[in-house]
């Protein structure tokens, strides 16, 4: 039997290949016990939002100076994000008439403000409203569709 082992025989198996298989068990064991670890995904990082929502009721509000300054102050605040509200209005709940008046921001005003924004290292979110001309009656938004 010892004249079988230095000859790298042991009763008609070859260590080597004895060798190579406890090897890969032995691999195959480490594996399962430290890849489930190594292998799980990594969960994505959630961002705090802190921010605001932005708005103005004229055509050209977003485009002033005042409106510039208003956004720094907010970034100097910590803000991260920015929500540019943009109103159109019908004339009653019960009215199908949607469109923009003079309260409403014009599109240039609206892409200064994100692109001001941005500028600035904070995100943009847009925040379309919808609100009424007419409440003459007693009626607000929350019925319109009622």
């Amino acid at each position: 039997m010892v004249k079988g082992l230095i000859k790298g025989k042991w009763g008609g198996v070859n260590t080597k290949v004895v060798a190579g298989l406890v090897a890969v068990v032995v691999l195959a064991v480490v594996s399962a016990i430290i890849a489930p670890g190594l292998l799980k995904p990594s969960k994505p990082q959630l961002e705090f939002q802190k921010g605001i929502g932005y708005v103005t009721w004229s055509k050209g509000g977003y485009l002033t100076e005042g409106s510039d300054a208003s956004l720094l102050e907010v970034k100097e605040l910590g803000s991260n994000w920015v929500a540019v509200l943009i109103t159109w209005y019908q004339t009653t709940p019960w009215t199908n008439d949607i469109k923009p008046t003079s309260k409403t921001p014009s599109d240039e005003s609206v892409i200064y403000a994100i692109q001001k924004a941005k500028e600035m290292g904070m995100k943009v979110m847009l925040k379309p409203h919808l609100d009424l001309m007419d409440k003459s009656d007693g009626s607000w938004r929350g019925e319109i569709a009622s």
